[in-house]
């Protein structure tokens, strides 16, 4: 990952939910960790952090009982922040920098509709 990316967020230093197992080894460009906690709080609990941080949330973000979900921008960066059960008791929680390349201007199979955010 670019050292200007990292300058835009950096997971290796992003708090964590109280009682998650934290991952190892932690990168830079994506967090990926266990929580004990229902789908929403955990949702909340990053959405605060990045929102405090000057991300700005997308449209498209999705918050149900079962899960949670949403794309934010900031400095021409796309970041998504999901959490989706994956068993009882088990709540990954996924935060990835997708980087500064406009998904739109990635080349695509023809005839494909593209879809801006």
């Amino acid at each position: 990952m670019g050292a200007e990316a990292a300058r835009v967020i950096d997971f290796s230093t992003v708090p964590l939910l109280e009682g998650a197992t934290p991952p190892w080894p932690r990168g830079v460009a994506s967090l990926d960790y266990k929580a004990k906690a229902n789908p929403k709080t955990a949702f909340e609990f990053h959405r605060k952090q990045l929102l405090a941080s000057g991300w700005k949330e997308l449209p498209n973000t999705s918050i149900t009982e079962q899960s949670a979900s949403a794309p934010f921008g900031r400095r021409h960066f796309l970041l998504s922040l999901s959490v989706f059960p994956s068993g009882p008791g088990e709540l990954p929680v996924r935060l990835q920098n997708l980087g500064n390349l406009p998904p739109g201007n990635l080349p695509g199979p023809p005839g494909v509709k593209r879809v801006r955010l």
